[in-house]
């Protein structure tokens, strides 16, 4: 959204949101790539002219909504232990989260052609697992892998498991879904509690 000096009043709020939730129910019937700005601002009944008192274009539009998907992420409470008894209950919250959310992320993965937002979700994911990592190593925790490596691996192994939860066609349920997590977060070998010898063989 473009920068300004001063705060958004209450109707520049009102438009923005108009245009966003417009092209949100534009993205659930066409892709982004056929979207364009005379349809947003006719579905959300704006004039043009005013579109571009707030967005330079629909790319710069369409990362509002990355942003505003990211605002109510980054609000999970996942707790601040990061072990593998506790992975479990804290990716749960994130997979209710994703849910209750599922149609509007079917859009946003829909509109993400060039992986953006797959890029942000993995960058996010990755950062705030390898700050648990590191409250766990102020704790005693041993890593067997440098912090970083296991958190690209955690993030990744958790933004490829949403791909392809958001492409099937069927629902899958809430167990089934914690199985495939315990699966992938299996190797104990990874973490080790305090105390004990992070040597290998």
């Amino acid at each position: 959204m473009k920068k300004t000096d001063k705060p958004l009043g209450t109707g520049g709020k009102r438009t923005v949101r108009l245009l966003t939730d417009a092209l949100s129910e534009l993205m659930g019937k066409k892709t982004f790539d056929d979207i364009t700005v005379k349809e947003i601002c006719a579905l959300a009944m704006v004039p043009h002219s005013t579109f571009y008192n707030y967005f330079e274009d629909k790319f710069d539009l369409l990362h509002t909504l990355f942003d505003e998907f990211f605002d109510n992420f980054v609000q999970l409470n996942v707790g601040r232990d990061f072990n593998l008894q506790r992975i479990e209950v804290s990716l749960e919250k994130v997979m209710v989260f994703c849910l209750e959310n599922k149609r509007f992320l079917q859009r946003l993965k829909n509109a993400d052609a060039n992986g953006t937002f797959s890029q942000q979700l993995h960058d996010y994911m990755a950062k705030e697992i390898c700050a648990k990592l590191r409250q766990l190593e102020e704790a005693g925790g041993q890593l067997r892998l440098p912090a970083e490596l296991l958190a690209e691996y955690y993030a990744v192994n958790i933004v490829y498991l949403g791909k392809w939860w958001l492409q099937r066609p069927t629902e899958i349920p809430m167990p089934e879904l914690k199985k495939y997590l315990r699966l992938l977060f299996a190797n104990k070998d990874f973490l080790l509690p305090p105390g004990e010898n992070g040597q290998t063989d």
